[in-house]
């Protein structure tokens, strides 16, 4: 699909993008595929775009602001310690991360090109994979989330914090086969003490819950907490079982 929709000669989606943007952008068009392209790459506060373009942040409150409201193509979601950017359109994210960097590559079809292509597409699966796993909990839990926390000397990442009425949840998105679930408890219960949590949650049952293609081994257990182990088969049961009760609802 990606071979055909991308990378043959004269491929279907080749100029989709661009067309697109070159419509809707007019004379600013740089500075808007400049901030398209950071957020794609994992820039996500208005302090890293602002590092990644090495411009100053005052400069990019506008054309945030156009992209979000005007344009529509950049949302700001709230995290539970912070907010940030994000681009809509997959399609349009996964262009700017895989091809505008290297776009006069990509028309010459540069093996090199190619070659680094096919290397970063498993990265970035594996970063959809995260944003799957948050919709199909946004099915079950009254909050979904993440965490990020990025200081001089502390760098945390959780996928995903999410609860509802009894349960507070931390989860781990891996996109890779024979996952250790103990390995991965062990590290975000390290992350988890940095996790600032509201009076209101801090009864609540705590449990790990860990994504993964597949897992050596699945545990209900580690230390103090309920730990549920997904994999792509479970995944797919669930997405099944969404599809059918929305489908269902929408006819009524």
């Amino acid at each position: 699909i990606i071979n055909e929709m991308f990378l043959e000669e004269y491929a279907i989606l080749e100029n989709e993008v661009l067309d697109i943007l070159m419509s809707e952008f007019g004379r600013r068009s740089k500075i808007y595929y400049e901030i398209l392209c950071a957020i794609s790459n994992g820039s996500n506060t208005l302090k890293e775009i602002s590092n990644y373009l090495s411009v100053k942040e005052t400069s990019l409150t506008r054309p945030l602001d156009e992209l979000q409201n005007y344009f529509e193509l950049v949302e700001k979601k709230n995290f539970w310690n912070k907010s940030l950017y994000f681009i809509k359109h997959p399609l349009i994210n996964f262009w700017f991360h895989m091809f505008y960097k290297d776009y006069s590559l990509y028309l010459k079809r540069d093996q090199k090109f190619i070659s680094k292509f096919w290397d970063k597409l498993n990265q970035y699966f594996g970063l959809r994979f995260e944003d799957l796993c948050r919709q199909i909990l946004s099915n079950e839990f009254d909050y979904v989330s993440g965490f990020y926390l990025n200081r001089k000397k502390i760098q945390i990442d959780i996928d995903i914090i999410a609860y509802d009425d009894s349960k507070l949840v931390f989860g781990e998105c891996k996109w890779k086969d024979n996952v250790n679930p103990e390995k991965i408890c062990k590290e975000l219960i390290e992350k988890i003490q940095y996790v600032d949590v509201p009076n209101n949650l801090k009864n609540h049952k705590k449990e790990i819950w860990i994504f993964a293609k597949s897992f050596k081994s699945k545990i209900d257990q580690y230390e103090n907490y309920v730990v549920k182990c997904f994999d792509l088969s479970d995944l797919e049961k669930t997405f099944i079982q969404n599809s059918t009760t929305t489908s269902t609802t929408e006819q009524l």
